[in-house]
């Protein structure tokens, strides 16, 4: 193996103990940096039709299942058995027994086509990690702005949901808090382009950043309730970005593009911040999110046991 690489590898997961290691974004980080086998196991989870059709089309690994049923590894009425049950059955012998076919069957996986519903595809299939975010500025469209700057972002998608979030319909997923997308504040221009909303907020959080190839773009997954400092940014009928005083509600600037807004906001936040996000609003957000950390700890925890643990992984 390559040292260069591995010591890369190394620098990174170190990286992410350090920043990332709270009930919140274990889970992520965990689910990114699962091995073959548990990616192989957990596809099986939340697609077990994949493994049928998989069984299907690739006969040597229909004659590798035949040999474990000799053995008496597998049950003899394996063939019998619906696809929930099949996948309980071979999902974990991804990491022993059938571990010369994982790589198949992930890129396997890795082909859309091959899901029922796409929007089902686990995020590791999906993208690549890039870098760590760690309380930087960033900017998330969308059509909800004084939804957002009241109650800050709610809603969000559980962490298998990641993949392809748009389209499936915002009534579904508005459960409760969750992950949610944004851009670096250098993308901004590109951001407003995506068409994920006519408005934008500018904020502060943590998280990863992605390459998403289905997208062809980075993107920054934050979990909702962190984000803080949020400012709001809207087109006016002129089509300038304005920056409004959320104290007087007046303009304090006007802007040819959003980038150029974002900066401005950024670079003068020390002198305008009680301005910007407007100090009433601020504060009640920071209590509720205070309040959703302590009494949802526990869920986290659970959830990050279930990734990180495969006795406690449920098939779906």
């Amino acid at each position: 193996m390559n040292k260069k690489k591995t010591l890369t590898e190394n620098i990174v997961r170190q990286v992410l103990l350090e920043y990332l290691d709270k009930d919140w974004m274990m889970p992520l980080k965990s689910y990114m940096y699962m091995d073959d086998a548990d990616k192989c196991y957990d596809i099986c989870g939340c697609a077990s039709y994949m493994l049928d059709n998989f069984i299907d089309e690739n006969y040597d690994f229909q004659e590798a299942i035949d040999e474990l049923i000799e053995k008496g590894i597998i049950d003899k009425d394996f063939y019998e058995l619906d696809s929930f049950e099949k996948a309980e059955q071979i999902g974990d012998l991804f990491g022993n027994e059938l571990s010369e076919f994982s790589d198949r069957f992930l890129k396997y996986a890795s082909n859309d086509s091959n899901w029922y519903d796409y929007h089902d595809m686990p995020l590791y299939l999906a993208a690549n990690f890039e870098r760590i975010v760690k309380n930087e500025w960033m900017v998330h469209m969308t059509d909800n702005l004084q939804g957002i700057y009241r109650e800050g972002f709610n809603y969000g998608v559980d962490i298998h949901e990641l993949a392809y979030t748009p389209g499936r319909g915002t009534t579904k997923f508005k459960y409760g808090p969750g992950y949610n997308f944004a851009f670096n504040v250098g993308d901004a221009n590109h951001a407003e382009e995506t068409g994920y909303g006519q408005y934008a907020i500018l904020f502060q959080a943590s998280g990863i950043e992605i390459y998403h190839w289905g997208d062809d773009e980075n993107q920054i997954i934050f979990y909702g309730p962190t984000a803080h400092n949020i400012i709001t940014l809207a087109l006016d009928d002129e089509g300038m970005w304005v920056v409004e005083s959320e104290i007087t509600h007046r303009p304090i600037g006007r802007f040819n593009s959003l980038e150029d807004a974002c900066y401005w906001c950024i670079r003068n936040f020390p002198q305008y911040g009680k301005h910007l996000v407007g100090k009433v609003n601020q504060r009640v957000r920071m209590e509720r999110y205070r309040n959703n950390q302590k009494n949802n700890q526990q869920d986290y925890k659970i959830a990050n046991e279930s990734i990180v643990s495969k006795k406690q992984k449920h098939y779906i």
